[in-house]
């Protein structure tokens, strides 16, 4: 699939502080006043930014909301990455492994803030194929948990292959997804993250009796 042409690349910080204006706005836009009310021209209004300004960066509608998904995906990533940096103290101390809590908490807040206008942009990256891209949570997730990310409390790592990681990515992204289609209410009940850390440390703990 031919991707959207990004007509100016945000190199120097005022640029990139333009555009990420652009994608604030974007996405309250769209969390406000759905897909069918966004178009550049209210953009514009909204961000302050002149018409010609935001097609400086972007080549259209579909160019915005593709590059503002991207943005998002990237972001959970960041915060999946900076929780994994930190003290997981504050994890539950009966997580056998807290890092996983930690990646299934980043991306389930990630999606569960701004609900209505995740729902569009996972919808939009579903069906132009961004969730395969490198840089995507799925992607990344899956890096991850052949990393050794999934260590146990007894400092014992799992052996878990590709295969394994994607079938646990899938798992997870894919339940998150559909929680947004279909009642985002679930992304914040305490309920929906234990099921998430539940499978995945099932599976975990059967690849490590495997062994």
């Amino acid at each position: 699939m031919k991707q959207p042409v990004r007509r100016r690349q945000p190199i120097q910080d005022r640029a990139q502080k333009t555009q990420l204006l652009i994608f604030e706005t974007a996405a309250k836009l769209l969390e406000l006043e759905g897909l069918e009310a966004f178009n550049t021209n209210r953009l514009a209004e909204v961000s302050g930014f002149s018409v010609g300004t935001i097609y400086q960066y972007f080549a259209d509608k579909r160019a915005i909301l593709l590059a503002l998904a991207q943005h998002e995906q990237g972001r959970a990533m960041q915060e999946v990455r900076r929780l994994l940096m930190t003290d997981l103290a504050h994890l539950s101390s009966e997580d056998e492994f807290p890092r996983l809590r930690a990646i299934v908490r980043a991306i389930v807040h990630t999606f569960s803030n701004r609900q209505h206008a995740h729902k569009v942009l996972s919808d939009l990256a579903l069906n132009a194929d961004r969730y395969d891209r490198p840089d995507s949570p799925g992607m990344a997730l899956s890096a991850l948990l052949t990393s050794g990310v999934a260590t146990g409390k007894d400092g014992i790592a799992p052996t878990l292959t590709e295969i394994d990681a994607f079938v646990l990515t899938q798992s997870v992204i894919g339940s998150v997804r559909a929680a947004v289609v279909r009642d985002v209410r679930m992304l914040k009940k305490p309920q929906f993250e234990d099921a998430l850390v539940g499978l995945i440390t099932g599976f975990v703990r059967a690849r490590r009796e495997r062994v």
